[in-house]
């Protein structure tokens, strides 16, 4: 037994596809996109760190210059021939050549104070001759003095000498020429190195964000700006792994206060590492501008997608759906449809197309179940006809009247007339005939009437046009009307009766006027006549008329038709209107009525019936 899949397939309908299509297709170019920008974002940060280690480099060899700068000048301020004409009293104290040094001296301490930004201060001590020596002014030296000089000299292990929060730089001469202790003949030269100035460089390295210090050796510069728990941790995991080299170094440090880029630098000159730290949220904050523009695109993107199918659904999704519903309500069998659309568009034409395509068919189903009526109605006024045996027993009895009066010839006439009109009337129904059989229908029943009325009606009946006997018009629209005359207009006349029926033709019609000189046709029943044939002759109507009017409007169109008036006799005239159009078969139009008069015979039957 087989299976049947209880899981219906899945059909995407068009705006799923295209919004499937329309994803495909921006994907990528978003996934591009975001690619790129990540690219961006990594690069950037390569550049950020990047520029902080040049940052540290570029501060650092600032400093080491500076430190070097200070050691040359100091070096050749050690071998100046002045100190040591002074030191070794070769000048006499008071002498012109003693000031003399003393002020050469002096401008070399104070290019050695010049030479550098941290310089605080410079000073030579010269015990021999009780003097200290700045740049601006030339003091008594006391004993106790040079000693604690002369003991910061010994004790220093370079490059500096730490007292307090001061760093020095010192360098001493012993007879011996060593550096140590000085005695009577030696000298001590001493630069304070300016600590809020390192420290305002180190504020230079920094923003709003970021930090940094100098943590030194056993006598390196130690300056750190800030004492908090962070520095504290950074410090003592930068002495814990100082570089071997004096090379950049970043690490990563997740310490509890968060996470922290570290960028750190060692210089072997100063016995200090450099350290510029600041939170890893910090310096993503140069690209928070990628990261709003990453946004920005993927809310413009989903703003897209949400436009597109939102402008897809109103351009074509919603159009199709009013058309498809549209579709379904016909085949529902409601024809009360019309779809109503105001733009000017493709399916503003289809609309139009389908409410024309849609006023036609509903015409003509209503023409073809109009049609089909006014058949059968037809079909019904000819059974009406077969079983009506009024119209046939007048006729026996005129032919019998006929027969008794020794007219033999009109009996054969009224019996053929009636013979054939039968043979037409009983002859399966169908929707059309040449007109050339229904002329010569109307004329075998005016033959019949015209013997039954005798000498009292005399009829006129013009020449069919030749090219028009082939003319397929609907069967029964001429013999009614006729009928309609001596029924209701000439059956009362004692004398003088005149039924004409004439042929005529222009360009666009074929006419066929039908008059009668009846003496009872009022205003008032041409107005009636002329209002049963205005309705078109509802299907089913009993008037003769009208059915034949809407039969013939059915076929022609709406310029034919039966059009009703008072004829120059004063009786009824109707016009029996074909439009025939260029389309109708060749022949020259005639110009005036074809006309050709049928002298009926006198017939006195004894009844008239």
């Amino acid at each position: 037994m087989r299976r049947r899949n209880i899981f219906p397939k899945w059909k995407p309908n068009i705006f799923t596809r295209i919004m499937m299509v329309f994803i495909v297709l921006i994907l990528p170019l978003y996934a591009f996109s975001l690619q790129v920008n990540i690219s961006i974002q990594n690069k950037i940060r390569m550049e950020e760190m990047e520029f902080s280690r040049a940052k540290v480099r570029f501060y650092l060899s600032g400093l080491d210059n500076d430190m070097q700068e200070i050691s040359r000048i100091q070096s050749e301020l050690f071998s100046d021939s002045d100190l040591h004409q002074l030191v070794s009293l070769s000048v006499k104290e008071g002498s012109y050549d003693y000031y003399q040094c003393i002020n050469r001296l002096r401008g070399k301490i104070t290019e050695l104070k010049n030479c550098s930004t941290f310089v605080d201060g410079d000073c030579v001590y010269i015990p021999s001759i009780r003097t200290k020596i700045s740049d601006t002014i030339l003091s008594e030296l006391s004993g106790g003095e040079f000693a604690e000089a002369s003991e910061m000299a010994r004790s220093q292990t370079l490059p500096f000498f730490r007292r307090g929060d001061s760093y020095y730089i010192l360098i001493g001469s012993t007879e011996s020429g060593g550096a140590g202790a000085a005695r009577d003949g030696g000298f001590v030269i001493s630069v304070k190195i300016s600590v809020e100035k390192v420290r305002n460089i180190l504020h230079e390295l920094t923003d709003a964000y970021a930090a940094a210090m100098l943590v030194g050796g056993k006598n390196g510069l130690d300056v750190v700006p800030t004492d908090s728990a962070v520095a504290r941790e950074i410090r003592d995991y930068v002495r814990l792994h100082a570089p071997a080299t004096e090379a950049a170094e970043l690490a990563r440090l997740e310490l509890p206060e968060g996470k922290y880029i570290v960028t750190y630098q060692r210089s072997g000159l100063l016995d200090s590492t450099l350290i510029v730290y600041e939170p890893e949220a910090a310096l993503s904050k140069s690209l928070w501008e990628n990261k709003i523009l990453l946004a920005v695109m993927s809310a413009l993107t989903l703003a897209l997608v949400l436009a597109f199918s939102v402008w897809i659904r109103s351009l074509v999704v919603q159009p199709l759906t009013k058309l498809i519903r549209a579709f379904g309500n016909i085949g529902n069998g409601e024809f009360d449809v019309s779809i109503r659309y105001a733009r000017q568009d493709e399916f503003g034409f289809l609309y139009g197309q389908f409410n024309e395509m849609f006023r036609r068919l509903r015409t003509l189903i209503q023409t073809v179940y109009e049609q089909k009526l006014c058949v059968k109605e037809a079909e019904l006024k000819q059974l009406q006809y077969q079983i009506n045996p009024h119209f046939l027993y007048n006729c026996i009895l005129i032919v019998n009247n006929l027969i008794k009066m020794e007219d033999y010839d009109c009996a054969q006439k009224l019996t053929l007339h009636l013979g054939k009109y039968y043979q037409y009337i009983t002859k399966n129904v169908t929707a059309d005939v040449p007109l050339r059989k229904e002329y010569d229908h109307m004329l075998d029943y005016v033959g019949i009437q015209s013997i039954r009325f005798s000498n009292r009606v005399s009829a006129r009946i013009g020449a069919l046009p030749e090219r028009f006997r082939e003319l397929m018009v609907p069967k029964l629209i001429l013999q009614p009307i006729v009928e309609n005359a001596f029924q209701y207009g000439l059956k009362n006349k004692a004398k003088g009766g005149v039924l004409s029926v004439l042929a005529a033709e222009d360009p666009e019609f074929l006419r066929i006027i039908i008059e009668d000189n009846g003496d009872e046709l009022t205003d008032g029943k041409l107005s009636a006549i002329r209002a049963a044939i205005a309705s078109r002759g509802t299907p089913g109507d009993s008037s003769a008329l009208a059915n034949v009017n809407t039969r013939i409007r059915i076929k022609f169109g709406e310029t034919s038709g039966l059009f009703a008036s008072r004829g120059e006799s004063g009786g009824l005239r109707v016009e029996v209107r074909l439009k025939t159009g260029p389309s109708a078969q060749p022949g020259e139009p005639q110009s005036r009525l074809s006309e050709r008069k049928e002298e009926l015979p006198d017939v006195q039957p004894a009844d008239r019936g």
